[in-house]
């Protein structure tokens, strides 16, 4: 009977990660920009996850991987994190028109197939406003700057002579 458990459970196992075959993760983000993608699996709490970009069926198309009871990997532009509940995030920062393509997100099984989740990523063109620090943007600044002068045209210049001449 514990054979037959054995056996019944792995069914079950393997039938409910293949779902995962179905699911198709649409993700866009723009040029310059981070993205996180989040990829979960049935009974993967503990296991190795890994980030494929391509086919995934050599290793030179993994981009980022942890071993077993492993959580955090950072490598360049890639970080992936798992919570272990069988939910971990990839992120990849510093997006370029080059990342667009299909990725997957994996989970190295032991006893069955390793299981994936496929992810859609399309990187569109880069926005106006970019980040200049973290407090700061220029598209603050721009804006800033469009105001003052929209504000100095508004004012008629019989308005501006007189705040002048108040001054005086």
């Amino acid at each position: 009977t514990d054979f037959l458990t054995y056996l019944l459970y792995n069914q079950l196992l393997f039938y409910a990660s293949s779902l995962s075959w179905l699911e198709v993760h649409a993700v866009t983000g723009h040029e310059g920009q981070d993205v996180t993608v989040q990829c979960s699996h049935t009974l993967a709490r503990s296991n190795g996850k890994y980030f494929c970009k391509g086919h995934c069926s050599r290793d030179a198309d993994v981009l980022i991987k942890t071993e077993e009871g492993q959580r955090n990997k950072k490598i360049g532009r890639l970080s992936l994190y798992d919570n272990g509940t069988g939910t971990f995030w990839v992120t990849i920062t510093g997006l370029k028109k080059t990342d667009t393509g299909t990725y997957w997100c994996a989970v190295k099984r032991s006893i069955i197939a390793d299981t994936f989740t496929e992810v859609s990523l399309t990187v569109l063109d880069g926005t106006v406003c970019h980040t200049a620090s973290p407090h700061l943007s220029l598209c603050a600044v721009y804006m800033f700057f469009v105001w003052i002068f929209l504000l100095l045209l508004w004012f008629p210049p019989t308005v501006q002579r007189h705040v002048f001449q108040l001054q005086q």
